[in-house]
């Protein structure tokens, strides 16, 4: 029984602890892609298009990326937008098409065992892309 309650105790701290290791890289795999996706989105919509949601702004964009991330506390997503202008981008604002829209996607994440430490883990994924409309 000995044998048996230190094997259990042992067994259970390694199934919770890959259970809690799987759930922040799910954690970062969704915000890395929140991060795709709302830049994606923005680069749809720039300053020539014409469809009723455009053209992308700061809030328009965070309301999509807080969309797209399932399982999670959107509210507690830290989304930042800036349109860069530079080569390849003519004279006009930022969200004109061949500029620069980057999409920072941040997410804090602490685990939830006992006896763990409750830092926090702030994950982060940045994504950039050329507008085309």
């Amino acid at each position: 029984m000995v044998e048996f309650a230190i094997s259990a105790a042992l067994m259970l701290v390694m199934v919770f602890g890959i259970l809690e290791f799987a759930r922040a890289v799910y954690t970062y795999h969704t915000v890395e892609n929140a991060a795709r996706l709302g830049s994606r989105w923005a680069m749809v919509r720039g300053s020539e298009c014409i469809a009723p949601s455009c053209p992308a702004t700061t809030d328009t964009v965070k309301t999509y990326v807080q969309s797209q991330i399932p399982l999670l506390t959107a509210a507690n997503a830290t989304v930042t937008t800036t349109w860069a202008t530079g080569t390849g981008c003519y004279a006009g604002p930022a969200n004109a098409p061949g500029c620069v829209v980057t999409v920072t996607v941040s997410y804090p994440f602490t685990f939830d065992l006992p006896f763990v430490s409750k830092t926090l883990l702030q994950m982060s994924s940045t994504s950039k892309m050329v507008i085309s409309e």
